[in-house]
């Protein structure tokens, strides 16, 4: 159980280095109104029913 810890903590670390300080990602702010678009997006996102 300690190591499925460790390294969920040490994945979601890594997922997360990109993030800065002042909560920005690739220069874009990761607070404020979202939108959801089908093209051109600044993010994308997987929608998931669970985690493998």
């Amino acid at each position: 159980m300690k190591i499925l810890t460790l390294l969920l903590f040490v994945s979601s670390s890594a997922l997360a280095s990109g993030i800065d300080s002042d909560c920005t990602l690739n220069g874009k702010a990761l607070h404020g109104k979202v939108q959801v678009v089908s093209s051109f997006p600044d993010f994308k996102v997987e929608v998931v029913q669970s985690f493998p």
